[in-house]
């Protein structure tokens, strides 16, 4: 599990070297607050760098999918679609343009039903109204023995933490030596 912000897919986009996120394929990634994608119909580095990311499935947690002004338009749907890989609107801008933001901007009829078919397709939503009626959440907690070999290997890790803790603090007070200290991360 990885856990990032916006702002550093922003700052590892980079069309010449490929970021360490890009070297992984993900079992899945969940973008919270995924509407920010399409807050500017513009190709941003967030954008790229979250359409390029491989991966098997692709969420978006959203509470707001387009801006909520009263002239927001659909055009901010198309960029969320596109890191969905949706294939037959997100892939090809064009698609999108002649099937359903036109009709839809137009008032046409036919681009609000394509519009609510996608979005059936897409798209889980759940009303305030609808979350009352959520069974209480059931906390159980399980022991399980470590095998040998876990606890072995545990151990030694609490011994190593343990000595850089105090090898850190004892003569060190801008813990520089600290594992904990940015300075000492490193990807390998």
């Amino acid at each position: 599990v990885v856990i990032t912000t916006f702002s550093r897919l922003s700052a590892e986009w980079n069309p010449r070297k490929r970021s360490p996120l890009m070297q992984v394929h993900w079992l899945r990634i969940m973008l919270d607050e995924g509407h920010t994608l399409g807050s500017s119909v513009n190709v941003t580095n967030k954008m790229q760098m979250a359409v390029s990311l491989s991966a098997s499935n692709r969420w978006i947690l959203t509470g707001t999918p387009t801006p909520n002004t009263p002239n927001s338009q659909a055009a901010h749907l198309q960029p969320m679609l596109r890191f969905l890989r949706d294939e037959a609107y997100g892939e090809n801008h064009k698609n999108w343009e002649a099937g359903i933001l036109r009709p839809f901007e137009a008032e046409m009829e036919e681009g609000r039903l394509r519009l609510l078919q996608l979005l059936k397709r897409c798209m889980i939503s759940a009303r305030k109204a609808d979350l009352r009626c959520i069974p209480p959440c059931i906390k159980k907690v399980t022991c399980i023995d470590f095998i040998e070999e876990h606890a072995k290997t545990y151990n030694e890790l609490v011994v190593t933490v343990r000595r850089n803790i105090l090898m850190a603090d004892w003569n060190d007070p801008s813990n520089v030596e600290s594992l904990l200290n940015p300075k000492q991360w490193k990807f390998r």
